[in-house]
């Protein structure tokens, strides 16, 4: 049975540089805020022996390691096991890990029937830091099952920063060995266990040989091109007969590369993206759903994209760069208010079809855990008169959730509450002037001029289908909202005690849908 070291963690207490140690061999090393009283556990591993056997040692000044040692270490079973996934605000259907700080979705792939999700996590800690990846796996992309990380930080790799995965269906890179293809992950390594530590950032591959249940590094594939670059995403182009790396360099500055066998790689075109940085994403979609008609898409953070193809092993841009659909207009540096942040697709899906996850900041007060992932949404190319734009709707699968709907126009939509609600609203103008102002779980959400602009709580936005129908979710710490082609959401805890719809004004408009109450996807009631 696995036991733990576990250490109360505070997230206004100091970091102290923390190591475990087994007769005198170290085992972990962490940076830990140690206090009490804990809103969180810091639980290392130990692969067992007696209490004896371990030591705890703590680099910092004098107060820091003093303050450390009077907390209490426990060794013994997990301490969050009893309250994980049913706290009053986990999330009831946005994916947050059990305990511990999260942010980009990484190595997202689906493989055998199976979805796995890798992220950014510090297990130890409630801020940025520590970072390894996460690993959880689904069946539909809602229900998903924790696996103990993969990735972890080490002396040789430094922090494990973010990047993607891939199914070598063709074995390509020679791994084989048995019945499954390789899954291979690439990743960053910072070469820095500390971020104030300068490293060397190259990109390393993880390899799974047994149908993704286990993952072994395999070491270092490409070398530093600059200072940090990272973040690498692999995806296989038939039309370049190779795979293609797109790696964040500096500034708004992204590099392609491509290879015949996922080990070695030849550095091709220097692409710049203005207003973007870091994260890149490289997904194919078919124009208006026709295979006749593929198209790549090259995104970076927050939302940006170009449109294009490649011609052999060089892409060719068809479009300017488009920003992102909820982005302020004109010049500026990148735009960071990160209600939506590092998207990323699932690789192993059947060509043209494309899933893509976000990252979400939200900040949950006194609970173990921080952030969320968006729901999954399904994307889709489509002609415009501006040239082809991506439009993003949930996933099917959120229907699945659905445990009880009314209709607006049912008097039982009075005193209709839940944790997580899914709202599909046509808002019927009749007029241009036509204004509609609703609030769901209390947040306000403001149709006017006839339903061309959206007013939200973080900006007012111009609606480029404004007879599009909406669909709204919310949950314990986000809302995310659809629009055809727009999109936009908010990161931020929600009023426990606003849990319904109110349809506060309706001028020259006849709003129709219905509300829908969702049922948590985690084995305990969220509340």
């Amino acid at each position: 049975m696995l036991r733990y070291c576990s250490l109360p963690i505070r997230p206004d207490a100091p970091a102290v540089r923390t190591r475990l140690y087994r007769n005198g061999v170290l085992l972990d090393e962490q940076l830990l805020s140690i206090g009490q009283p804990a809103q969180m556990w810091a639980e290392l591993p130990l692969p067992g022996g007696s209490r004896e056997e371990y030591a705890l040692r703590f680099a910092g000044c004098a107060e820091d390691a003093s303050r450390a040692l009077a907390a209490l270490a426990v060794f013994g079973e997990t301490r969050q096991g009893g309250t994980a996934y049913g706290e009053a605000l986990r999330p009831a259907v946005h994916f947050t890990p059990r305990c511990g700080f999260h942010n980009d979705p990484n190595g997202l792939l689906y493989y055998n029937g199976l979805y796995h999700m890798f992220f950014q996590l510090n297990p130890y800690g409630l801020r940025h830091g520590n970072t390894h990846w996460g690993w959880a796996v689904s069946r539909d992309l809602l229900h998903w099952t924790e696996r103990q990380p993969p990735l972890r930080p080490s002396e040789e790799d430094g922090l494990i920063y973010s990047g993607s995965g891939v199914v070598d269906w063709n074995n390509t890179s020679g791994l084989q060995t048995g019945e499954h293809p390789p899954l291979v992950l690439f990743y960053t390594a910072t070469g820095a266990r500390y971020p104030s530590d300068r490293g060397r950032a190259r990109q390393c591959i993880a390899v799974s040989l047994d149908g993704g249940e286990h993952f072994d590094k395999r070491g270092c594939v490409l070398d530093e091109f600059v200072p940090m670059n990272r973040d690498p995403k692999v995806r296989w182009v038939a039309d370049a007969g190779c795979w293609v790396m797109a790696l964040y360099l500096e500034k708004n500055d992204y590099a392609l590369l491509y290879s015949d066998d996922l080990l070695h790689w030849q550095r091709g075109e220097t692409l710049t993206l203005p207003f973007t940085a870091e994260c890149p994403d490289l997904f194919e979609l078919f124009l208006d759903g026709d295979p006749r008609q593929p198209k790549w898409v090259l995104f970076g953070s927050p939302e940006n994209y170009l449109v294009g193809r490649f011609a052999g092993r060089r892409f060719i841009a068809e479009t300017e760069l488009i920003r992102g659909p909820a982005q302020p207009e004109g010049q500026g540096k990148v735009f960071t208010r990160a209600a939506l942040y590092a998207p990323q697709t699932f690789s192993g899906l059947p060509r043209g079809e494309e899933i893509q996850l976000y990252w979400m900041p939200t900040v949950f007060p006194a609970m173990p855990f921080s952030s969320c992932m968006s729901l999954p949404w399904r994307l889709s190319l489509e002609t415009t008169a501006e040239g082809p734009r991506l439009s993003a709707a949930p996933v099917e699968a959120v229907k699945t959730l659905r445990e009880q709907t009314v209709a607006l126009d049912d008097p039982a939509l009075d005193g209709f509450e839940g944790d997580a609600l899914d709202l599909e609203l046509r808002p019927g103008f009749d007029s241009p002037e036509g204004r509609l102002l609703l609030r769901l779980r209390g947040v306000p959400v403001l149709l006017q001029k006839g339903g061309r602009e959206l007013v939200f709580p973080d900006g007012i936005y111009a609606l480029p289908e404004p007879s599009a129908p909406l669909r709204i979710l919310a949950d314990h710490g986000s809302v995310e909202l659809f629009c055809g082609r727009f999109h936009c959401g908010l990161n931020t805890p929600l009023d426990p005690g606003k849990r319904g719809l109110e349809i506060l004004t309706q001028e020259h408009c006849r709003p129709e849908g219905t509300l829908s109450r969702l049922r948590s996807v985690w084995p305990q009631s969220t509340g």
